[in-house]
């Protein structure tokens, strides 16, 4: 058994078990679906982003910088790879809640980007930040739409009006007025409905309801967004019976056009528009390796 060439036997032999093996190649093919379908798709600017959270090594951070991507590191250890892999600080995402007051200070230490999840957590960045500290990462707010896409599980949806993730409308305009009055620098908006989806479609309705809290937000404080991220957790087939894999490309269309129609209904610049591919990313590039240690033999 082998893939790209490598003995899968010989690797287990060398390293030991268990063993996460991931085809570059294949990692490859993805990002470059992603960015192809930006580009024919989407006419502003826009961008991928990695999870960590599938796998992170010192080679995976680096791939994410060769590719151009952003690397989405949740806690203060995930930031400690990717500044030991020598990552650009621009690429560096830091979602994620709760975040810890370590988890923070790296992230105000070494992020290009921190999505602030909810007003305590925006007042603790204020008190953490300091002026003379440069550069500051610019902060992102994360909303909860109160609508979640259909997943496998009601634990992998995340943007419905009971989720423990983001703010409401009300505490995100409240987070805006606090972040001008403080001088940091909020230019995003963040947010996710559910991970493992096959259907875009409730997408829509989430980013018709942020666009037009934005139109209202650049009228009532003078503010608008430079990115835009609807989140992402694009499905894969993890069966036979789930083939053929969802298409990137009617992912990537989908979004992409709504944004830009919702953007000309309400007048707005097209903002870049940062996607989290999740599991489409790279879910088919790793394959775990183990041995053997024991056959049990039951009644049946």
């Amino acid at each position: 058994l082998s893939i790209a060439g490598c003995d899968l036997v010989a690797l287990a032999a060398e390293h030991g078990t268990p063993l996460y093996v991931y085809d570059q190649a294949t990692m490859d093919a993805a990002a470059a679906a992603y960015a192809a379908a930006l580009a024919r798709f989407y006419p502003g600017p826009s961008g991928i982003t990695y999870a960590a959270k599938a796998f992170l090594c010192l080679a995976i951070a680096q791939w994410v910088q060769r590719r151009g991507l952003w690397l989405d590191c949740t806690g203060a250890g995930e930031i400690a790879v990717a500044v030991a892999a020598g990552l650009d600080r621009r690429l560096i995402l830091v979602p994620g809640v709760p975040k810890s007051t370590a988890a923070l200070a790296a992230a105000l230490a070494h992020a290009g980007t921190l999505v602030v999840d909810n007003l305590v957590e925006l007042e603790r960045i204020a008190s953490l930040a300091r002026p003379a500290q440069e550069p500051l990462p610019d902060l992102w707010l994360r909303l909860r739409p109160g609508l979640a896409v259909a997943t496998h599980h009601a634990f992998t949806q995340t943007g419905q009006e009971d989720s423990k993730f983001g703010m409401s409308l009300e505490e995100a305009r409240r987070a805006v007025r606090l972040c001008q009055e403080q001088g940091l620098r909020v230019n995003g908006i963040h947010f996710h409905q559910g991970s493992h989806f096959h259907d875009p479609q409730p997408i829509s309705p989430a980013l018709d309801l942020v666009l037009e809290f934005i139109a209202r937000l650049r009228r009532d404080a003078g503010w608008l967004p430079e990115v835009l991220s609807p989140g992402g957790g694009w499905g894969v087939a993890y069966h036979e019976s789930e083939l053929p894999h969802p298409a990137i490309d009617d992912y990537v269309r989908f979004v992409a056009r709504q944004l830009e129609e919702g953007c000309r209904h309400h007048n707005l610049p097209l903002p870049r528009l940062q996607l989290e591919p999740g599991r489409s990313l790279v879910a088919r590039a790793g394959v775990a390796l183990y041995r053997l240690g024991a056959v049990k033999r039951t009644a049946n």
